[in-house]
């Protein structure tokens, strides 16, 4: 029961590179970068290991899809008995120290990487559905519009980074049969009126922010632009939430700051309506003058001055009839933080932007085997996190709980709350209570160590009845 829990044989097993020889050798690395995600490649490593990783990494039959096959079909066994998963989209870069052969711009030390988390309606990730790569090679065609080099209906014509959003939807849609079960959600750079209108011209569902002040087609007594619209609608209700930390980062092409701030509880204020949003003029006759969507918005209440009040303008195809669908939308974009933490895991848990690898290939490569090791240590954290009283035994084995109950340093209840066994497992893992809640590290070490004490129990076991 335990070793069928390791990642090396649940989210890796199965791969095609199309030689065995490559997937076992897959495996191998696997269970070394699962069991030292943030030790250096040359210190997890023997010598002719670390020869063997290396051409494998630069392997022409290595893929980062090939790579990520078996933890993508993993993660849809995780989606049964949910109605409905949230697919959290997102891109993140990923910064080198020196430059790196085929990263382009940005002097060769920037990668890109979006990514498609899938996420349960609880909160808890289910695990990537899909990673696009790109290194940016040249000046992008919003760069070069802003610049007067292209005209808005000439740049709408043309490839663009934005195409990524609907890239990755459409993959994530093809894999599964009930596409009507998955619930896209995008922050502010997804906000695109071609996105929008494939998006409804497929019929997926989708959350994504507004960034700008959208017009709207409207009559002449009514409210013509989104933010007008937003400030007439009646409030619904008021809720309570606790914000959790955020650093200073940028977006919407780096053009504003989203301010850092502390975990803070506010009091927001939700209304929701109907609108119709109005096809930008360089548009052609081909192009749907509008598209009917269903706004909600959120607004922080006597937000301390020093801080940057939640402001939120949802735009969806939930429906939005009752109070309960209406909050059902904001919890989902609440969740979209989480593939933030699935990059945070990436770049400290994993120490993904300090591996020494000199070229483009190797580089997502070695991005795709990182990637179910961040979600695992993601998935560890949001389940230490637990404030619902979950009992343990929804997610641990009964052989590992009794393991638990042996080894844990202070005794656990006969029938431990998920939380409770989580605290544990991060002891075994070395945390100290004084040092505040467990970090990625300590919660992967002890969770290993417990598959391991639940192995060897299991093997006991089994010489004893032998």
């Amino acid at each position: 029961m335990g070793e069928e829990k390791r990642l090396v044989h649940s989210e890796y097993a199965g791969a095609a590179l199309g030689d065995q020889r490559l997937n076992s050798r897959l495996q191998k690395i696997a269970g070394t970068l699962e069991a030292n995600p943030d030790v250096g490649f040359p210190n997890a490593m023997t010598e002719a290991e670390l020869e063997a990783f290396y051409r494998f990494l630069s392997n022409d039959r290595v893929e980062p899809e090939r790579i990520l096959a078996p933890h993508v079909q993993a993660t849809l066994g995780r989606w049964k008995g949910q109605d409905t998963v949230l697919c959290v989209h997102d891109t993140t870069k990923f910064r080198f120290n020196t430059p790196r052969e085929g990263l382009g711009q940005y002097g060769g030390q920037t990668l890109f990487g979006h990514v498609s988390m899938a996420v349960g309606r609880d909160g808890v990730p289910l695990g990537v559905m899909g990673l696009l790569p790109w290194a940016r090679g040249k000046d992008t065609v919003s760069q070069r519009r802003r610049r007067g080099e292209l005209s808005d209906h000439e740049s709408v014509a043309l490839p663009s980074e934005q195409d990524r959003w609907m890239l990755m939807v459409n993959r994530v849609e093809s894999r599964i049969e009930e596409r009507t079960r998955v619930l896209h959600v995008m922050d502010s750079e997804a906000d695109d009126f071609d996105v929008l209108r494939m998006l409804v011209g497929q019929q997926s569902r989708f959350i994504i922010r507004a960034a700008g002040n959208r017009r709207l087609q409207a009559d002449d007594d009514e409210p013509s632009k989104l933010k007008e619209f937003v400030s007439s609608c009646p409030v619904v209700c008021t809720r309570s939430v606790a914000l959790s930390k955020r650093q200073k980062t940028r977006f919407r092409a780096n053009t504003k700051l989203r301010l850092p701030r502390q975990s803070r509880a506010a009091t927001l204020s939700i209304g929701a309506g109907a609108v119709a949003l109005r096809a930008p003029p360089y548009y052609g006759k081909d192009v749907p003058r509008s598209l009917a969507l269903h706004v909600v918005w959120v607004r922080e209440i006597d937000a301390p001055d020093e801080v940057e009040p939640v402001e939120w303008t949802l735009m969806t195809t939930e429906p939005i009839d009752t109070l309960e669908q209406i909050l059902a939308v904001v919890d989902g974009y609440r969740h979209r933080w989480k593939i933030e933490e699935l990059f945070k895991a990436l770049k400290t848990g994993c120490a993904y932007e300090k591996r020494q690898l000199g070229s483009y290939r190797t580089l997502v490569n070695a991005l795709a085997l990182l990637l179910p090791i961040a979600w695992n240590l993601l998935r560890l954290r949001t389940l230490a996190h637990d404030e619902q009283k979950l009992p343990a035994a929804t997610v641990l084995s009964s052989v590992e709980l009794k393991v638990l109950h042996h080894v844990a340093e202070n005794p656990l209840p006969k029938e431990p709350t998920l939380r409770q066994a989580m605290l544990a497992i991060a002891r075994l893992g070395g945390h100290l209570k004084r040092n505040g809640e467990p970090g990625w590290l300590v919660l992967g070490r002890g969770y290993l160590k417990l598959l391991d004490l639940a192995q060897g129990f299991l093997i006991a076991r089994r010489c004893d009845q032998s």
